[in-house]
């Protein structure tokens, strides 16, 4: 009998027995939605257990707030719990896509409404974040944090996220609206239209065209026009949004900070309805006739996200919601780019308002906060004040590679102060060739926490095995020099490729020779640490660090810093 394969495959266990999401995302959601397909199909009822719980898992545990899933590039899928960092989130645009076609198989299963409160969270933010709003350039992986490091692309090798949005993106009017027996459900709140039939007490088939004006998700006003060709009694269930009653998500990954005392209202043919909402809609169940009307308010007011106490990647910040959309700092609405080293306190107040010449038009928030110019004691230092503007997650990068922040410090020990003008930051850098990544990421004073940590930038070299490599600053001018520390890139802890390399030494020219700089020390590796070099000093124009990788394995490095 064949044994069970990899995580990776999703064949670990048999389907039935699978308790914990693991391994890469798009395949898991495809798995787990023709599941529920069989389930909802068939009437089996041996798939549920393990789409409850595997469910559970992923959204109480492994999502981000954007509604993106699969936090790890290695396998472009799932990490350990509440493992979800933000500069180096994965969340492809394709596992966007494929958790939203599960959720929607489990409403169509359940017809529950916290399915589709978080395939609305993820529809509105990391997957519409996956399209430029030209509609002809992609983002692969959907971070939520950028130091001018990534932008859309028009095409890539693997292409499987251009031509799934292609395909996905016309489905969407599919979502809006359901029915089940004589009930009908409206689940996502955009102008539009369908005709159902309903039987009446009759046997008779009779056919009822629904209408929605809305200009959600900016406002929460929708109008439903009710139109049947004669009267009709069947249910009408609105979905009241979670975020609406209080409630960020269905588990206690994330929760707002304060709870706004603002309520929906509905009201039929103009009078306020008093029921209350059940299982997360709003049923109304009568004879309906031509000319009837429903309105439903949803209050927006600008919400503030805490992450669960577990996920170290959101302590001491919050993020920013507004009825479905998340919401971010780029630098080039504010004043000074420098939005990484911003500081907003939990009291901060809010404004929000709509920018028709922004964005292509977009609700923006707009509050008071800071730039954390430099520390002088871990809960002091020196505030540049500023008025900060966030837009919409999904309306970011669109205006070229940027700096971005979906969660804001609001506590001072947690902000980074801003870079200082050191010499590696001033000078030209070059690197040998086939090196990866952004070259600025070097000499950018993001200090990491060990040498496989990838929320801080690096440079690598990989697949370039056992070979010689280097990485160069130009000074502006002569300068003397001598002392540097490495801290080296090696991510074995993670699976990667790359480890901290066999040997490197210092040069520096002179008279257009390379010469290698003395040292009493020697050039000593350290890995998960700085490589400190003292050198005899020596005034130059020009400092190489020189590698010599391991054979067999790639290396790279966090940071280079020289004095």
């Amino acid at each position: 009998m064949r044994g069970y394969g990899e995580e990776y495959m999703q064949n670990h266990q048999k389907v039935t027995e699978q308790k914990e999401i693991v391994g890469h995302a798009v395949r898991a959601c495809y798995m787990y939605a023709s599941m529920a397909d069989v389930a909802a199909l068939t009437g089996s009822k041996e798939y549920i257990p393990a789409l409850n719980a595997l469910w559970e898992d992923v959204v109480g545990k492994k999502m981000y707030v954007t509604g993106g899933i699969g936090s790890s590039s290695s396998n472009e899928g799932f990490s350990k719990p509440y493992d979800l960092p933000n500069y180096s989130a994965y969340c492809e645009t394709c596992s966007s896509i494929a958790f939203v076609l599960w959720n929607q198989r489990m409403f169509q299963l359940t017809g529950e409404s916290k399915y589709i409160d978080v395939l609305e969270r993820t529809l509105y933010n990391a997957l519409d974040a996956g399209l430029s709003m030209s509609g002809d350039r992609f983002f692969y992986p959907n971070p939520l944090e950028s130091r001018k490091n990534v932008e859309r692309s028009p095409w890539f090798q693997c292409a499987c996220c251009p031509s799934n949005v292609a395909r996905f993106f016309p489905s969407i009017p599919g979502y809006v609206f359901a029915k089940r027996g004589n009930e009908v459900f409206v689940n996502l709140y955009a102008t539009s239209e369908t005709t159902v039939e309903n039987i009446n007490s009759r046997g008779q088939a009779v056919k009822v065209k629904l209408s929605q004006q809305s200009d959600y998700p900016w406002d929460g006003k929708i109008t439903l026009a009710i139109e049947p060709e004669k009267p009709n009694t069947f249910t009408l269930k609105l979905r009241i949004p979670g975020w609406a009653q209080g409630d960020a998500v269905p588990f206690d990954l994330y929760g707002f900070a304060n709870h706004d005392n603002s309520q929906v209202v509905v009201n039929l043919n103009g009078k306020k309805l008093l029921g209350g909402i059940k299982d997360g809609y709003m049923t109304i169940e009568r004879k309906w006739k031509m000319g009837d009307t429903v309105s439903l308010t949803l209050p927006m007011p600008v919400q503030q996200v805490k992450g669960n106490s577990k996920i170290e990647a959101t302590a001491d910040r919050y993020a920013l919601q507004r009825g479905p959309l998340i919401y971010c700092l780029e630098g080039k609405d504010q004043p000074d780019e420098r939005i990484l080293s911003a500081y907003v306190p939990q009291e901060a107040e809010f404004a929000s308002q709509f920018e028709a010449g922004l964005l292509g038009g977009v609700q923006t928030i707009t509050f008071d906060g800071a730039l954390v110019e430099k520390k002088t004691a871990p809960d002091q230092g020196d505030l540049m004040p500023m008025k900060l503007k966030a837009i919409p997650y999904f309306s970011w990068a669109n205006r070229g590679k940027d700096n971005m922040l979906v969660w804001l410090p609001n506590s001072f020990e947690s902000v980074r102060p801003m870079a200082q003008p050191t010499l590696a930051a001033r000078s030209k850098t070059s690197a040998s060739e086939g090196l990866k990544g952004e070259l600025t990421a070097i000499g950018d004073q993001w200090n990491p926490k060990h040498s496989d940590d990838h929320e801080n930038p690096y440079v690598h070299w990989w697949p370039h095995f056992g070979t010689t490599e280097w990485l160069q600053y130009d000074f502006e001018k002569e300068e003397q020099v001598g002392s540097c520390r490495i801290y080296w890139f090696d991510d074995e802890a993670s699976g990667g490729g790359c480890r901290v390399p066999k040997s490197f030494v210092i040069k520096y020219l002179e008279n257009g020779e390379w010469k290698k700089c003395y040292t009493h020390d020697g050039f000593k590796v350290v890995k998960d640490g700085w490589s400190d070099v003292d050198f005899e000093p020596v005034k130059t124009t020009v400092l190489r660090l020189e590698i010599q990788l391991q054979d067999g394995v790639s290396s790279g490095v966090h940071e280079w810093e020289v004095r």
